[in-house]
C-alpha cells in the first residue's frame, strides 16, 4: 500500500462516537431563534434526529 492511501477510514455515526446532540442544540437555537422561532430545548428535542430536508420543511 502506497503511503497515499489511507489505511483505515472512520466515520462517526453521530452519536456512536461523540455526543453531538448539546452541539447541534446551540445550533439551532441560534439559527432558529434569529429566524423568531422558538429555540427551548423541547422543541429542539421534537425534531432532533430527522433528515435536515424534512426538518427544514
Amino acid at each position: 500500500m502506497s503511503p497515499s492511501h489511507p489505511k483505515a477510514v472512520l466515520w462517526d455515526l453521530d452519536g456512536e462516537l461523540f455526543d453531538s446532540s448539546e452541539l447541534l442544540f446551540m445550533a439551532w437555537r441560534e439559527a432558529v431563534g434569529a429566524a423568531g422561532g422558538s429555540d427551548g430545548h423541547a422543541d429542539h428535542d421534537a425534531v432532533f434526529g430527522m433528515r435536515n430536508d424534512d426538518l427544514v420543511r
